[in-house]
């Protein structure tokens, strides 16, 4: 449905830039079902696609607390790549095999998308353009090379290349880029849209979805599970939890450990008026790629599809308190980004930040996603955390659960992480607080090095993010 006003223009760009939008109306009535999906991101929607395009008489219903694209699916920066947050560390622990292990199944991830798209046409505004890797001054050239040398760790080395001062200067207008890696695996999404074509390819499958239906409580009984919404009771043979950062709001009572397996973190973005033609010529930047900084504050960002530059740094992130989901904007973030932004790009100090929100990420102890069954009673499963990197983690994900509610091994269900035991998070006052204080620390030596480079403004926001942010 298109018609009315657009649904929580507020939440992103993305969702503004959508328009009209309404979502469904909300489930009403008692019902069963074979498979019920909480949550309508790109996992569940990845879940109920897959189980549809296995067994087409399975009952597949997805409930969705808000509209679809109301979360992370709806408030990311569209990069559709194969990272992951904690490859070095699965290096330490687990060595080099499974580090690969844990890249090829990114990289199928990442291209799985773009197989996705391809297949159902969907309307996701998806395009391949690579990703630039500049280090911003001389000082952050030793982060560069060391990224080099951990491809070669991973098995992707032949999927970078070098580009010198020189090149850089020549396709991009900015005085703080100096040498750069040229990465061919990233591609770009407008993330609403492609959340909306993945519901549309679920219904057409004839799965069911209800918006404005949250679950208000979760009950495994001997031979089902039972979850109450505001209107309906549904009974299902089995059920997948993909509510990624809100799964600690779920009440469920027989997993009083599932409030404890994420912690919700507010990644900001920001996009700029449409840029001139004239603007466009100054910048260069003709491939319309995205770019990732080595750098103080690893700014990141891309040309959108309708012209606007959308910049950002992963050190603007807020930490809710409690049951929060919030804040979703700090009236901060804009000067201070803009002052940023106009460092990288001199010619946009006319270009105004015209759009400003927040997303939320769903932050794992181990910084590592959870997939795989919940108690062991084959009745209810997960897929959450992929902190910060799960636009084509998702996708894939939600395929390995389609496997396991279908009881059916497979390659993917086989692999090292699947169900692997998982470490919670203390209390939540204790978890926000151990946030707090590793960011702090990240801040404390970005500051450090910002300064030896005489890049003092690129870490501005270390002075005012605190323990209420």
């Amino acid at each position: 449905m298109t018609t009315g006003a657009p649904a929580f223009p507020h939440r992103s760009f993305w969702s503004e830039d959508y328009g009209a939008y309404a979502p469904s109306l909300q489930l009403v009535g008692d019902t069963v079902t074979d498979v019920l999906i909480i949550g309508a991101g790109f996992t569940g929607l990845s879940a109920a696609i897959n189980l549809k395009l296995r067994d087409r008489a399975l009952r597949v219903l997805v409930i969705e607390q808000e509209a679809v694209g109301f979360g992370a699916s709806g408030r990311n920066s569209g990069w559709v790549w194969p990272n992951v947050a904690t490859y070095h560390d699965i290096l330490v622990a687990h060595g080099v095999g499974t580090l690969r292990e844990t890249y090829a199944y990114a990289r199928r991830a990442y291209e799985y998308v773009g197989g996705l798209v391809k297949e159902h046409g969907l309307d996701s505004e998806y395009r391949e353009t690579g990703l630039l890797r500049p280090s911003v001054s001389p000082e952050y050239e030793k982060d560069r090379m060391e990224y080099a040398e951990f491809c070669e760790k991973l098995g992707r080395a032949d999927m970078i290349s070098e580009m010198t001062e020189s090149d850089v200067r020549n396709e991009y207008a900015s005085p703080l880029f100096y040498k750069a890696l040229w990465d061919r695996e990233l591609a770009l999404i407008h993330p609403v849209r492609h959340a909306r074509s993945l519901a549309k390819l679920a219904r057409s499958l004839d799965a069911e979805i209800f918006e404005q239906t949250p679950a208000i409580e979760i009950v495994e009984e001997p031979h089902s599970v039972r979850v109450a919404t505001p209107r309906a009771a549904i009974r299902a043979d089995r059920v997948i939890l993909a509510t990624n950062a809100y799964t600690h709001l779920l009440d469920m009572k027989t997993d009083r450990g599932l409030t404890r397996r994420e912690r919700p973190v507010i990644a900001f973005n920001t996009v700029t008026r449409p840029l001139t033609e004239a603007e466009w010529t100054q910048l260069k930047w003709r491939k319309r790629n995205a770019i990732y900084t080595f750098g103080p504050a690893s700014h990141f960002g891309n040309p959108t599809h309708d012209g606007r530059l959308h910049w950002c740094s992963d050190r603007f992130i807020g930490v809710p308190q409690g049951r929060a989901m919030g804040p979703e904007y700090d009236a901060r973030y804009n000067p201070t980004l803009k002052k940023q932004t106009d460092m990288f790009f001199p010619c946009l100090r006319d270009a105004e930040l015209t759009h400003h929100w927040g997303g939320p990420i769903a932050a794992t102890i181990d910084r590592f996603f959870h997939v795989g069954e919940l108690n062991g009673n084959g009745r209810v499963f997960l897929s959450i955390g992929c902190n910060g990197n799960g636009v084509s983690l998702t996708h894939l994900n939600g395929k390995i659960l389609a496997d396991l509610v279908s009881d059916t091994k497979t390659e993917l269900t086989a692999l090292w992480f699947v169900n692997r035991p998982t470490r919670l998070w203390p209390a939540p006052e204790i978890a926000t607080r151990a946030i707090h204080a590793f960011i702090s620390i990240e801040k404390w030596r970005a500051k450090r090095r910002a300064i030896k480079a005489g890049l003092r403004g690129l870490v501005e926001e270390s002075d005012w993010i605190n323990a209420k942010s």
